[in-house]
């Protein structure tokens, strides 16, 4: 009785899906390092409402690194914080001050 047994490398194999480059927590904390450092720098705390949120934002992409869009009216100073915390090494995490016309 004769019985083959075929062996299929990793080479072989069907192609894997590419998944999303995701940023590791450190990653994430220093991304957004700079922007609390800015936000310190310019006097910005967590007494204005508008950066409250931010911060409850920056707290949530970096616990679960989940990308999300900023936008949140900062009336006080008439202006909109706008920016994007990405979860992905391939794209840029940023937050500016934008004019609210």
């Amino acid at each position: 009785m004769n019985s083959e047994v075929s062996v299929v490398s990793d080479k072989q194999a069907s192609p894997r899906k590419l998944v999303p480059f995701e940023k590791s927590k450190q990653e994430r904390v220093a991304d957004v390092k700079p922007i609390i450092e800015k936000l310190n720098e310019l006097g910005l705390n967590m007494s204005l409402p508008a950066i409250k949120r931010l911060y409850k934002e920056i707290a949530e992409y970096m616990k679960d690194g989940n990308s999300r869009k900023i936008n949140i009216p900062f009336p006080e100073v008439k202006r909109r914080i706008k920016g994007f915390l990405s979860g992905d090494t391939r794209k840029e995490t940023w937050v500016k001050l934008e004019s609210d016309d």
